[in-house]
């Protein structure tokens, strides 16, 4: 769950508190990593790296977004159980990206009754947020891709596309996964320098995967 306080939004350090003692209330037996991993200047895919790296061989790794959580635990727990066999499972089908309003209810009595009304976006089919994988997974798609910026994004997705690629198909089980507001990263805003160098390699995934496997692994050689 990698994070370090870059902005200093409060509700981010709120949402990560949040996350993290949801883990802790239903998973109290998990070891939590830090969200930062204390290096001078903090990237997130090489924070993610290093940390499964030290993991032992037959981990099953969540990596988790810091304000994001699912609706029901026996979400995660049955995606984990998936992973023990090669590849990624996304332990949701879509994304609830609630409004502030709602975000507010949730952190302060841990309701999570809300409608679709309430939230700034749902997406329907997300990938990320959530990925649940095995260390041998991670391993054979040649680990997370360093080129992508520091701070947000598409890191998930081309990985997901090379262990689709290299390893075997994702798999996706039903449920809603809830993402905290909070306010965005600029790299997150479209029209921005990060934004576009993020895209861009995950262009490169994508039209990769589109000619098939061995275009994938010359991508993931090549980096």
């Amino acid at each position: 769950m990698p994070f370090r306080d870059v902005t200093g939004s409060h509700e981010r350090v709120a949402s990560l508190g949040f996350v993290t003692a949801w883990y802790g209330r239903h998973f109290p037996a998990w070891r939590l990593l830090p969200p930062d991993d204390g290096e001078p200047e903090f990237h997130r895919v090489k924070a993610i790296n290093r940390a499964i790296d030290a993991q032992p061989e037959d981990a099953v790794i969540v990596w988790a977004d810091p304000a994001s959580f699912l609706r029901w635990p026996g979400q995660l727990r049955r995606a984990v159980r998936l992973a023990e066999e090669p590849g990624v499972v996304l332990p949701h089908q879509r994304v609830m990206y609630l409004n502030p309003d709602a975000s507010r209810r949730v952190l302060e009595h841990w309701s999570f009754e809300f409608t679709d009304e309430e939230c700034d976006e749902v997406v329907p089919s997300s990938f990320g947020n959530l990925l649940v994988f095995s260390r041998a997974t991670w391993l054979a798609a040649g680990g997370l891709d360093e080129r992508f910026p520091p701070l947000y994004g598409g890191d998930d997705a081309a990985f997901g596309y090379a262990c689709d690629a290299l390893v075997a198909p994702v798999r996706r089980l039903e449920g809603d996964a809830i993402h905290l507001w909070h306010p965005r990263l600029a790299a997150s805003v479209p029209g921005t320098r990060e934004y576009g160098e993020q895209f861009a390699i995950l262009a490169e995934y994508r039209d990769a995967s589109e000619r098939g496997s061995a275009a994938v692994r010359e991508l993931v050689a090549s980096r």
